[in-house]
């Protein structure tokens, strides 16, 4: 086993702790407007009720299936309304590239109506890619971010590093600000992979680069309310910021390829943690844990982490490491585990999706020695207390949380593109069920 510490804590306290729902998780009742579902970056959907709880011979019905570009960006919902990224490759040129004129595209923001699939506006940017000289072909798809919405508001991360702001219902252009030219955000290999997240009336983003580590911007207006400054050299990864409360206050949780951060909401550096730091394409978001104790995973060699906060704001504070696993015995590439009623359900690497407890001691396992298929990178949420798991090739599950064993309460296959790559993360809203697979999203009634 990796490197314990205060083993009895974790056995003690941690499982008083350690519940399905977090200390200041917000109720977004039916609508699930942000990645995982909101700041606490959970994947619960807590306003879901009323859904079935086993499928039998009734399988969930496919309500209606939309066609899209290639890529990996998930769904989000509010009030009805669909919000989604998409990019459109640009097209062939005489005497060019296909790849590289393909690569000279535009981003897209959609916005579909739940219950059709039908559009209500799409805003277009166009994008050059060209310019990036770390970006891959086309062969993975290209969007990989997921907007955050409200009533008023849609914010979503272009491909290359800008945050737009549109007006919710209509699409009109808010505003937009350029994290390249604004901070000095690296371009990275894979495009932009970072989720914003809207916390009331900001949006806060991490340029991590040599003008910012973190920014918040006003909602509304786009005005800078706080840049944190980039004091330790953080380097950009494909982390996503988590929010937590501890002892009162509201702290924003980023792991850069330089280390662990927090930020208070007033922009203030609380901690840096340079013990634990991306590698590769660390994407997995920190997982807040009671009161004060964060979990954190990467794939690529990373393992993972169990940490824990300490002192009080607005005064001095560190991190201490309970314990860390290598990626043999514990890490997820893309999406981090789910905590609920006391168990991290989770995908392990490229391979399986297990049940484990807060030791990272596997319950179970699940993956393609009993389905013949790999759920090391597929998405999966809870709502009503059921898990909903897709595989990587479109198998879509339905399971009974316990530790004891995987219940399987219900499967169901959907017809995915040839590349079979479901990754994505899903959403849900009044049993309506989101899956976006590689070039295609369906919609599911699971109720």
């Amino acid at each position: 086993m990796g490197k314990i510490i205060h083993s009895a804590l974790v056995f003690g306290a941690l499982a008083v702790l350690l519940t399905s729902v977090h200390l200041f998780a917000e109720d977004t009742g039916k609508n699930y407007p942000q990645y995982r579902g909101g700041p606490a970056r959970d994947a619960i959907a807590r306003g879901e009720t009323g859904l079935a709880k086993s499928w039998g011979e009734r399988q969930p019905k496919q309500l209606w299936k939309n066609e899209m570009y290639e890529g990996y960006s998930g769904p989000v919902i509010n009030d009805g309304k669909i919000y989604i990224m998409d990019y459109e490759p640009g097209p062939e040129k005489p005497g060019v590239d296909p790849k590289i004129a393909a690569r000279q595209g535009t981003d897209l923001l959609q916005c579909l109506d739940l219950d059709t699939g039908k559009k209500f506006w799409e805003y277009r940017h166009p994008t050059d890619h060209t310019k990036n000289a770390k970006a891959r072909p086309n062969e993975y798809g290209i969007t990989r971010t997921t907007p955050a919405v409200t009533d008023k508001f849609a914010v979503f991360m272009t491909t290359e590093a800008e945050v737009i702001c549109l007006d919710a219902q209509t699409g009109a252009l808010a505003w937009q600000k350029n994290l390249i030219t604004d901070y000095g955000t690296p371009y990275v290999e894979y495009y932009m992979c970072q989720n914003p997240l809207i916390d009331g009336d900001k949006v806060i983003v991490a340029p991590a680069g040599k003008g910012a580590l973190m920014v918040a911007y006003d909602l509304a207006t786009g005005e800078v309310k706080w840049t944190t400054p980039n004091t330790t050299n953080a380097r950009l990864s494909h982390n996503s910021i988590t929010a937590m409360d501890y002892k009162g206050t509201r702290i924003y949780l980023y792991v850069s390829h330089s280390g662990f951060h927090g930020v208070s909401a007033d922009g203030k550096a609380m901690f840096f943690y340079p013990e634990w730091k991306a590698k590769g394409q660390n994407i997995p978001t920190p997982l807040v844990i009671g009161e004060d104790k964060i979990f954190v995973t990467g794939g690529y060699t990373v393992g993972s982490a169990l940490l824990q906060l300490e002192g009080s704001p607005p005064g001095e504070m560190t991190v201490k490491e309970v314990y860390t696993r290598t990626e043999d015995e514990f890490a997820t590439v893309m999406h981090p585990p789910i905590l609920y009623n006391g168990f991290l359900y989770a995908n392990h690497m490229y391979k399986d999706y297990v049940c484990m407890d807060l030791e990272t001691n596997i319950k179970w396992r699940y993956g393609k020695d009993q389905s013949k298929t790999s759920f090391g990178g597929s998405p999966s949420l809870v709502a009503d207390g059921m898990i909903y798991l897709v595989s990587e090739n479109g198998t879509l599950l339905l399971i009974e949380p316990s530790p004891d064993k995987i219940i399987i309460k219900g499967q169901t296959k959907l017809v995915v593109s040839k590349k079979s790559l479901v990754r994505a993360p899903m959403a849900i809203s009044n049993g309506k069920l989101l899956v976006r697979g590689y070039a295609e999203m369906y919609c599911l009634d699971v109720k």
